[in-house]
């Protein structure tokens, strides 16, 4: 009866690290293009992201603090490519699970808009798993 509860014991802790539900994605870089001073090349303040996963096939990107979304993630292809590609209205997040790397992009409402002030940039990092 001991070897059976210690192999299922065995068997809950590896599940449970397999099965990641989230993931903080903290910025290394974050350069771009400032609107307001002329398309110059900019440096930005790098974010912090969770990654967390809202039911089989979706997740959710959030900035560090932040109580809504920004980001929705399809899973449905992670099996084949083992990325996590994430789109909302005025930026993108792709995650590869494979080396924990990330890169997003942000361009605002620069398309919607010509009078529109609000910059342009791309940004990596790393993830973890939480």
């Amino acid at each position: 009866m001991r070897i059976i509860t210690i192999t299922f014991l065995i068997y809950l802790i590896s599940f449970s690290v397999l099965a990641v539900d989230s993931y903080l994605c903290v910025g290394s870089k974050m350069v771009g293009f400032n609107v307001e001073r002329k398309f110059n090349i900019t440096k930005f303040p790098t974010h912090e992201w969770i990654i967390k996963k809202t039911n089989e096939n979706t997740w959710n990107v959030y900035k560090q603090g932040k109580k809504h979304p920004e980001l929705y993630c399809d899973d449905s292809n992670s099996d084949v490519f083992e990325k996590l590609k994430c789109d909302g209205l005025y930026g993108s997040l792709l995650m590869s699970r494979t080396t924990l790397r990330f890169v997003s992009s942000t361009y605002g409402q620069y398309i919607d808009d010509e009078r529109n002030t609000e910059n342009i940039a791309i940004e990596f990092g790393k993830c973890s798993k939480l």
